[in-house]
């Protein structure tokens, strides 16, 4: 069941914060209720879990290297979060004390460490939270026999019983029991007032354990024999790097063929050259070619309806009574194109800067910033040209600029268009 009510609580810090649950709740559910438990790998897979409902976490925590214990910890900020202190960094109690007051310092809620009782005695005499770990430690497991069961002789469980009261004695509030065999595990759980943390080892633990990466089948296995895949992240992962390689692809590919870029923009105005930055002269004409759909666009002031103007083939003509209906309905169009790349002449100090301005002057910087498609447009006073967030623009002007050698007393299109005109450039000036 997902925790709809958090408690209030302070870090070691003084921090304010809330959470799911704290180290006394946990402990008054002892017997009463089986809680669940996963350590996430990745932010991500963090706040997955805290949305789905996931009672408890742990995540690993690398003393000299924060950053994605931070990030998870932020991720799934209300979530009771042990931080496990890997073994080999704290060969001492004093660094031990060091790391977990750290871990402590960042957000954790406690700490699982599977060292020494002393360490453990010296973490809890801190008033730090700590959990110990028994069964089959991976780490320590040339002391059982390798990867195995631990618990099927007399001897081994007689063993187990004593590591619990240790861990009692040196004052641990929780431990993780791993690959137990699940009936001695009810039996180890009943007599102890530790929390038991059953991974591998049956349903008869106070919490359930499993790894985020066993949850979720993300590596490509093999997997544990007591863990269950949720669904394969891996073969998903592999199914959209397939589709990344494709898109690279079709990318190449559309380049080669003068597919890509698509949209081609030219702007007209009236009375001469105006100032882009001011905008101050009505928009009479703006057309467009759409490489998508193959289909050229031409949307035209006709104030006094003195032209006559029909459409044809690719060709969509469209013409309006006002300025402010011809800029709505390119808009309309252009939200549908939703272009990546914008190509044109001379379009980054004149055609774009002069659009944007226009629109904004006419119909509102609300509409305006819809040239981004996430609706961010910023002056950019280095390269001193508007940038459209999510739109490239792409200005044949420099492009012509640095690849010709032919010396011209003018760049305008009036006088470019014959030397280029057997060009792959001239196919992408639309002119009206």
């Amino acid at each position: 069941m997902k925790i709809t009510k958090f408690k209030k609580v302070f870090s070691m810090t003084g921090e304010l914060g809330l959470r799911n649950y704290t180290v006394r709740d946990i402990i008054d559910l002892k017997g009463e209720k089986q809680l669940t438990q996963t350590l996430p790998f990745f932010p991500n897979e963090a706040k997955a879990a805290e949305d789905a409902g996931i009672d408890l976490m742990n995540i690993r925590f690398n003393y000299f290297k924060q950053e994605t214990a931070i990030e998870i910890r932020k991720s799934a900020s209300k979530t009771f979060m042990s931080f496990v202190i890997p073994l080999l960094s704290v060969p001492t109690k004093d660094d031990a004390l060091k790391h977990s007051y750290k871990a402590m310092e960042l957000g954790a809620d406690g700490i699982i460490f599977q060292g020494s009782l002393n360490h453990i005695e010296a973490l809890s005499n801190a008033g730090i939270p700590v959990q110990g770990h028994i069964g089959l430690v991976p780490r320590k497991s040339t002391w059982t026999g390798g990867i195995r069961a631990v618990g099927n002789t007399i001897d081994e469980a007689k063993a187990l019983f004593q590591n619990l009261k240790d861990l009692e004695n040196a004052g641990a509030w929780a431990v993780e029991c791993e690959v137990i065999p699940s009936r001695l595990m009810r039996e180890l759980s009943s007599r102890t007032s530790l929390v038991t943390i059953s991974i591998g080892s049956g349903n008869g633990g106070d919490v359930q354990f499993l790894f985020a990466e066993d949850i979720l089948g993300a590596s490509e296995g093999p997997f544990p024999r007591h863990s269950k895949q949720y669904c394969n992240l891996f073969k998903e992962a592999q199914r959209i790097q397939k589709i990344r390689v494709k898109a690279f692809k079709d990318f190449i590919d559309e380049v080669n063929t003068n597919i890509f870029p698509s949209n081609k923009f030219e702007v007209e105005v009236t009375e001469g050259f105006p100032m882009p930055e001011d905008a101050n002269n009505k928009i009479t004409s703006i057309a467009t070619y759409d490489s998508a759909s193959d289909t050229y666009y031409a949307f035209v002031l006709d104030e006094k309806n003195r032209l006559t103007l029909e459409s044809k083939d690719n060709i969509i003509i469209k013409s309006f009574d006002t300025e402010y209906e011809l800029l709505q309905a390119f808009m309309v169009e252009y939200l549908k194109w939703k272009p990546t790349i914008i190509t044109g002449w001379n379009i980054d100090t004149f055609d774009m800067p002069y659009l944007y301005n226009r629109i904004c002057k006419v119909a509102g910087s609300n509409v305006a910033d819809m040239l981004s498609p996430i609706q961010t447009v910023q002056w950019n006073k280095h390269r001193k040209r508007f940038m459209f967030a999510g739109v490239s623009c792409l200005d044949y002007l420099p492009l012509y600029k640095l690849f010709t050698y032919t010396q011209l007393s003018s760049l305008s299109l009036i006088h470019i268009s014959e030397p280029t005109r057997l060009l792959s450039i001239a196919d992408a000036v639309v002119c009206l």
